[in-house]
């Protein structure tokens, strides 16, 4: 955005060498300056341009069905009575941790699915 800086300056009719940041607090303009013509800074852009711009970027969205989503949450659901079991058996830290990956991993596709965002963990606090 150098650019801009230096239209800010064509505009205010202020030297160049204002560019550098001083050390020290100085008077960039006297009382009396005289203004140039103001004009807009940025490009305004419109609707259509935003659209497009939005479709070029968009990157490919994964679209998910009613029916995959269902898919989705019995998964969860079992994957989370997995790992219930696992914690109450009292397995392995690094078994559990890999389960729960599993799961965390499973809500995180269904929330870009959805569009919604992930659902905050349920840890209590002090665990």
């Amino acid at each position: 955005m150098p650019k801009t800086s230096e239209i800010i300056l064509e505009q205010i009719q202020a030297p160049n060498d204002l560019l550098v940041i001083p050390s020290h607090l100085v008077e960039v303009v006297s009382s009396g300056h005289k203004l140039g013509r103001p004009f807009p800074l940025f490009q305004k852009i419109d609707d259509d341009k935003v659209a497009a711009l939005k479709a070029k970027y968009a990157g490919k969205q994964e679209v998910v069905g009613e029916g995959e989503i269902e898919g989705l949450e019995a998964e969860i659901k079992k994957q989370g009575d997995k790992v219930r079991l696992l914690k109450s058996e009292k397995a392995e830290k690094s078994r559990i941790d890999a389960e729960v990956k599993v799961l965390l991993a499973l809500k995180d596709r269904i929330a870009k699915a959805t569009g919604k965002g992930a659902t905050p963990s349920s840890k209590k606090p002090g665990k």
